[in-house]
């Protein structure tokens, strides 16, 4: 395979003539001997629209230069950009790389350049006017205060000092000092409502030195903030619209297309912290409108906001209260002259991802297309991913990756299934997945060999034997041959040696790839084995002292990586629990106890409460024996993935589903089945209402209190012939997840045959919360996340229409 070895940074920045990009063309990862031979650089933008060449010598280190004091390289403007490389051989043949994708480069922004054209230090001098005369659309975003008149304008022109003040709060109380045109340089003034070091600031007086208002240009992502003061204090920020001009960016009259229809609403991280700004995109059908943008938290609005808009995309910040481990539901109404449009986003707040983690998986990385990747991973960053699996990224399982004498890392190789795997497909994703605030897992099992020799490190004490006697042909294995590279051997993970060996294979893999954790799987109950000496171990005690031994020297080896580990079948969980773990995981099969929906309902319930602050992940894989091959409909059977997702979500735990597609088996890069449209949007609704909802949720106090006096109801359990009630209380709430399980044609949790339909419909479901002090109730579903306020009657009761799939009920208690 030919691939482009870059021996410098690949990013320049706007106007530095002086960067040069140095690179090595490879083949199967040895250095081509081009000495002496030109590098025809082709650059594309990432859509793969050819912009021009560039010719280099290649010198005689067969290393190539491309040079940015060079037109038209000079003039590109802040992107990234694909590159492909040619050189023509003596022979007139010509040889491109890489052989598969392609390489990039990136320009990035100069603090006085944007999109490669220089723009003056203070913006405001043209758009201030403008600005008071659109304040009044955008005041609707802040608290409302009487305000003083304007008073003199400060500084005007491209006349400005740096900034004198370290805090707008201060700012805010002495408004006729601070007046006029100020500039920031790599600091950010406290109180800003985001990050904004390199930024501009116009400060104007009113009436009174505690009066007037506060502009900012974030000069890095061209956001505009407006804060209004009264009485010495900012009573908010407000990002504001930077088309100020009439007639700039506006549609005109005859191209206005109201079409309320919303596409597609998104945020730009997976998980964020307290007091984070969250960066918020609508796209929509039409091309003028505004948006009115209500945050919930549970049964509370805490602010609403207003965003026009005349493009087809509307974008706005928010920034976050302070509380940690919190979540909010986002409403977004999208109003035109025309008719109106509502949809929803959650929005999962923690400082740390452990607090409610969500896994998604990756296990394809042989195309290097950043497009597509992104793609994928905006994919799952939509659904509030903030874990990623990444499944069979390495080479042999007793070696990840091949680290040279010199510290090179292979730049490609194998899998286990004879898959190729790049270096640069999976340095991408981690990339992306920490931009998101993803934490990317490296996948291993916890004694997995490739052979069944002393060699490369291991001894015969390493390993586990089916018999007594130490013969190596006994070592106990997991046959894939033919269609793996090698059969799995076990190793004996009680023994030091090998943990030594094993955690320093792992230390190779995140020095080379920087993942942020190790994702432990195992084959579950292993049964009685042997060690090289003759001794017994018994089934019991690789899950009482190996299992906890074993995490516990890998979290005293790696410090502050993270730690998941897989308890098959949930066996060994009580102990795997009690160690630093982030949390719970557990794969759940039929054949190790749990094939019904009750017996899931049950297990999840119980892992849950083995640890109070600890989360429960559950892959478990839908339709996964189903007739596939002689099936034409490849498709999920959205009923039965609809109806086990909300029994788990109800429980409080989450499911490991998605990633480049949704999983129908343990080997997570099968894609035989795909998802249907339905169920991708009934599955985002689900992600967005289990986020919003999580506080709630996630109580593991499960209960007896509430009442459904007109149907039968299995309370903490499941009967195909009942209504399926979760219900949880704290000191602050009762919660009551109703799932429409009455009449469902089937028990059996995967449904391999691929027959479950959905329960008919409840109506008129009177619920009550029993003797419970309730201070307020609401219910809300999937399908309408916006919490509904409800009266009670004389009973402590009211009737909810319908039951369809879903009703979350809770109650604010005195």
């Amino acid at each position: 395979m030919k691939t482009i070895n870059y021996l410098s940074d690949n990013i320049n920045k706007i106007g530095d003539t002086s960067s040069v990009v140095l690179f090595q063309l490879k083949n199967d990862g040895v250095v081509e001997a081009f000495s002496n031979l030109v590098a025809k650089t082709n650059i594309a933008d990432m859509r793969g629209n050819f912009l021009f060449s560039v010719n280099s010598v290649i010198d005689k280190s067969n290393v190539a230069s491309l040079s940015f004091n060079q037109d038209p390289l000079s003039r590109l403007t802040e992107d990234s950009y694909l590159m492909e490389v040619e050189v023509t051989l003596p022979d007139g043949t010509i040889s491109k790389y890489p052989s598969e994708g392609y390489g990039t480069i990136t320009v990035t922004k100069s603090l006085n350049n944007r999109e490669g054209d220089l723009i003056p230090l203070i913006t405001f001098e043209n758009t201030l006017q403008a600005v008071e005369d659109k304040v009044n659309t955008y005041l609707q975003t802040v608290a409302k205060g009487v305000q003083g008149e304007r008073g003199e304008q400060g500084y005007s022109g491209l006349v400005s000092n740096k900034a004198q003040f370290t805090d707008y709060n201060d700012v805010a109380q002495h408004m006729d000092t601070y007046a006029g045109n100020w500039f920031t340089d790599n600091t950010t003034i406290a109180s800003s409502p985001e990050d904004m070091a390199y930024s501009n600031i116009q400060i104007i007086s009113g009436n009174a030195p505690t009066i007037g208002r506060i502009v900012i240009h974030n000069q890095f992502n061209n956001h505009f903030w407006l804060g209004s003061v009264f009485d010495g204090k900012i009573q908010s920020w407000a990002q504001i619209n930077n088309q100020f001009e009439q007639g700039s960016g506006a549609v005109k009259d005859n191209e206005v297309n109201y079409d309320a229809t919303i596409l597609e609403i998104e945020t730009d991280k997976a998980i964020y912290k307290p007091s984070d700004v969250v960066n918020f995109s609508v796209s929509v059908k039409g091309n003028k409108g505004k948006l009115k943008v209500t945050y919930y938290n549970r049964g509370n609005i805490v602010t609403t906001s207003f965003v026009a808009y005349e493009t087809n995309v509307a974008q706005w910040s928010w920034r976050l209260p302070d509380g940690d481990k919190e979540q909010y539901l986002i409403k977004v109404e999208n109003i035109t002259n025309k008719h109106d449009e509502t949809d929803y986003i959650g929005i999962n707040v923690a400082s740390d991802n452990k607090y409610f983690p969500i896994m998604g998986f990756l296990g394809d990385y042989n195309n290097f297309n950043p497009l597509e990747q992104k793609k994928i991973m905006d994919n799952l960053k939509r659904h509030h991913i903030n874990y990623i699996q990444y499944y069979d990224y390495f080479h042999d399982h007793d070696r990840p990756v091949w680290v040279g004498d010199h510290g090179e890392v292979a730049e490609f190789w194998d899998d286990l299934a004879r898959r190729h795997s790049r270096r640069d497909v999976i340095q991408e994703y981690i990339s992306l997945g920490k931009r998101y605030g993803m934490l990317n897992m490296a996948y291993g099992l916890i004694n997995g060999v490739s052979f069944n020799e002393e060699k490369d490190g291991f001894t015969k004490e390493m390993f586990l034997f089916n018999h007594a006697g130490g013969n190596m042909a006994d070592v106990a294995v997991n046959p894939l041959k033919p269609w793996g590279r090698y059969d799995i051997y076990l190793a004996n993970f009680l023994k030091n040696s090998y943990k030594a060996l094993a955690f320093s294979r792992m230390d190779d893999v995140f020095g080379a790839l920087g993942f942020d954790g190790w994702h432990i799987d195992t084959l579950g109950a292993p049964g009685d084995k042997y060690e090289d000496n003759g001794n017994v171990i018994r089934n019991d005690y690789f899950s009482s002292v190996g299992y906890p031994s074993f995490i516990n020297d890998a979290r005293n080896h790696f410090g502050n990586k993270r730690m998941s580990f897989n308890a098959v079948g949930m066996f060994g969980q009580e102990n795997v629990v009690k160690t630093d773990v982030d949390f719970i995981y557990s794969e759940l099969w039929p054949q190790t106890g749990t094939p019904t929906y009750k017996d899931l309902v049950h297990d999840a319930i119980m892992q849950l409460q083995y640890d109070d602050e600890k989360s429960l992940i559950i892959p478990a894989y839908m339709n996964k024996e189903h007739d596939w091959a002689n099936d034409s409909d490849k498709s999920f059977n959205t009923p039965s993935v609809v109806i086990i997702d909300n029994l788990i979500m109800a429980t409080g735990a989450t499911h490991l589903e998605l990633g480049e597609h949704m999983l129908c088996s343990e080997y997570f890069p099968n894609h035989t089945a795909y998802m249907k449209d339905d169920l991708k949007e009934y599955i985002r609704k689900q992600y967005d209402f289990m986020v919003a909802y999580h506080k709630m949720l996630d109580i593991r106090n499960f209960t007896d209190n509430t009442t459904i006096q007109n149907y039968d109801v299995a309370k903490n359990d499941f009967d195909s012939n009942k209504l399926t009630v979760i219900e949880k209380t704290s000191d602050s709430f009762c919660v009551a997840s109703i799932v429409n399980t009455k009449g469902l044609n089937g028990n059996d949790w995967r449904d391999d045959d691929k027959k479950r339909q959905y329960a008919e419909p409840v109506r008129n479901v009177k619920f009550g919360f029993g003797s419970i002090p309730v201070r307020q109730a609401y219910y809300a579903t999937v399908e309408d996340p916006e919490p509904k306020k409800v009266t009670l009657d004389s009973t402590g009761s009211f009737v909810i229409d319908t039951v369809d799939k879903y009703v979350l009920v809770w109650c604010e208690k005195y």
